[in-house]
């Protein structure tokens, strides 16, 4: 079991690979406090299939920082995983709100703070 600070959804995966100071910044906030950033494997996948392979190596960069966690998918968990995805609007940040509503996050990291409800919390990057 994991205890991060925030979870990155799928979108803030993309801002990452795109360049986000504000991402940027909250990482470096997170590794100087010692703390923990979960990135659910599916998030990558996802991210993974909407850009161009050429870009992958930056995910390759973003799973090596020191404060990143990344977060696999238990076959066993798979009817709560396709429950989230569908109350939420995908697996990427169905997976992420799982990990608050589990409390092994704090926060969804997100560009699209409409997709949670009032149950997670979330930190919106808007740097784009």
């Amino acid at each position: 079991m994991i205890n991060a600070q925030l979870t990155l959804d799928t979108s803030t995966v993309l801002a990452y690979v795109a360049g986000s100071t504000g991402l940027g910044e909250l990482l470096g906030e997170v590794a100087e406090e010692k703390a923990a950033v979960a990135v659910p494997a599916i998030c990558l996948i996802e991210a993974g299939v909407q850009l161009d392979e050429a870009a992958w190596p930056m995910l390759d960069v973003l799973t090596g920082h020191p404060s990143v966690v990344v977060v696999g998918l238990d076959a066993d968990e798979w009817k709560a995983h396709a429950s989230a995805a569908a109350l939420f609007g995908g697996p990427g940040s169905g997976a992420a709100a799982l990990l608050v509503a589990r409390g092994q996050a704090w926060y969804v990291a997100t560009r699209t703070p409409d997709a949670y409800s009032d149950g997670v919390d979330t930190v919106v990057i808007e740097d784009f």
